[in-house]
């Protein structure tokens, strides 16, 4: 389960990369303000070495459980395999077992970084007026750079990566400011990548496309709340190309002893699939799924909230 790729447009990994763990409950390392403490270490010859306690704090982490279960009935199984397409309907249903997991995960995540309480107060606006997006007459480098500067005070790092709504990606292409960039070129449109180099992103930028039906309106709509962009900073080699980012799989260069603005705390070898099993009961065959992950900030800023990331609100 934890090499396919479910939700090839899923942003959960790239703003969280995971990081396996051999626990359900345990330590998270989050990285404080202790690291920047200036200190003078000049010494003389014969004196005592001043020893410093490792920068970050400690707290804990317990993982949820998230179960999903995929079924078939033995005669849509048989019809399906016995027809043309020869399709495996029982392969298909363990799949849809995943899927699940893996879109009730992107909300979960995007609930948690999307929070503004959960930031510091530097570290988020809602812009107004003129400085929205979608205002043909805004500025939206200069946001991005007092972004970029506020992290940066928090952290002593840029951000070198991004998500946003659709709705923000769709009033940043067409802006004028960019569009005017590239009338004299053959490439024609305002994509991720050249937003990314704009706004020296250099691990690159996500647009958050999964939507969940509302059965009540039966409707569909955004898991990113509209009007929203994130950026943060994340290990450079967590992910080569946001664009083939998985929602299971762990993060090559990521260890959760290096600075992040969030991981995926998520138990080695899940989410798992279960020996697939017939209900004589009901006549159909079920592939359970089991996944035990949770999603933590841990990039501190002064005042013990996060600052590793910034978070910008109705900017459309």
């Amino acid at each position: 389960v934890s090499q396919s790729r479910y939700a090839a447009n899923s942003v959960a990994s790239f703003v969280a990369p995971t990081v396996p763990v051999n626990t359900r409950a345990g330590k998270i390392i989050r990285f404080g303000k202790e690291s920047f403490v200036l200190r003078d270490t000049r010494r003389a010859p014969g004196s005592y070495i001043e020893r410093f306690q490792t920068g970050y704090t400690n707290d804990s982490f317990a993982l949820q459980q998230y179960a999903g279960a995929g079924e078939v009935t033995r005669e849509d199984y048989e019809e399906a395999l016995n027809g043309e397409a020869q399709v495996n309907l029982r392969t298909r249903a363990a799949k849809r077992g995943a899927q699940a997991i893996a879109l009730d995960w992107e909300r979960q995540v995007l609930n948690k970084v999307t929070n503004p309480a959960s930031y510091e107060a530097s570290c988020t606006i809602a812009l107004a007026g003129a400085a929205k997006f979608s205002n043909a007459g805004s500025d939206p480098e200069a946001t991005i750079d007092a972004a970029r500067e506020a992290i940066r005070t928090q952290i002593g790092m840029y951000p070198n990566s991004a998500i946003m709504s659709s709705d923000v990606f769709l009033a940043l292409r067409k802006h004028p400011t960019f569009r005017d960039r590239i009338k004299y070129t053959n490439t024609g449109v305002v994509g991720l990548d050249l937003l990314a180099q704009w706004f020296e992103l250099p691990r690159g930028i996500c647009v958050a496309q999964q939507v969940y039906l509302d059965e009540v309106n039966n409707t569909f709509v955004d898991l990113m709340p509209a009007g929203t962009m994130l950026l943060f900073y994340a290990p450079e080699g967590s992910m080569e190309d946001p664009r083939t980012v998985t929602t299971f799989m762990p993060a090559d260069e990521a260890d959760r002893a290096i600075p992040s603005f969030a991981y995926t705390y998520r138990l080695s070898g899940y989410p798992m699939a279960e020996p697939e099993r017939f209900d004589e009961d009901r006549k159909v065959y079920v592939t359970d799924i089991i996944d035990e992950a949770s999603i933590e900030l841990t990039g501190l800023g002064a005042n013990g909230k996060c600052g590793s990331g910034y978070l910008i609100r109705a900017a459309v």
